[in-house]
């Protein structure tokens, strides 16, 4: 009974802090990204991406390099979620940490924001990444971003 009242309560705790992020300013998200708590950074990062505001990406860009996992994987859906062609270049250098899954995930997302630094990337690992998984999304993601370029439907809707 303790545990499930525990439970409970945290989940409470968890929505009261999601509809406080959901009522503030850009100005008090952004603040609330250099909070000591990681729940209130992942709450805020996940609004600011909601809001698909191009003002975040630098913010957002930073917390690419949280200590909590968590949050680090929400910035990289809130950046995918803004579109933002800054954020390729950070969104690579999160790649290269050696998780494959990562890379690959991420490739998809850098595919999906496009430019020609983002086409070179996926050029690059699609012909030598070690791991046939990453090199796969890669592919994907270059043909995608080479059919919405040239004016085609994506890979992605045809299917």
């Amino acid at each position: 009974k303790a545990a499930v009242e525990h439970a409970a309560r945290q989940a409470a705790d968890g929505l009261a802090l999601a509809f406080a992020e959901e009522a503030k300013s850009v100005e008090k998200l952004m603040a609330d990204l250099g909070s000591d708590d990681a729940r209130v950074r992942d709450h805020a990062v996940r609004v600011l991406g909601d809001r698909r505001g191009r003002g975040a990406v630098p913010a957002l860009v930073e917390r690419l390099q949280d200590e909590d996992q968590r949050v680090v994987h929400r910035a990289v859906g809130a950046l995918a979620q803004i579109g933002d062609e800054r954020a390729v270049a950070p969104l690579i250098e999160l790649s290269r940490s050696g998780d494959a899954g990562l890379t690959a995930s991420v490739a998809r997302i850098i595919g999906d924001i496009g430019g020609a630094e983002a086409e070179g990337y996926l050029l690059t690992i699609e012909a030598g990444y070690p791991d046939p998984r990453v090199r796969h999304a890669a592919r994907e993601a270059l043909a995608e971003l080479q059919a919405s370029a040239a004016g085609a439907v994506p890979v992605a809707a045809r299917k």
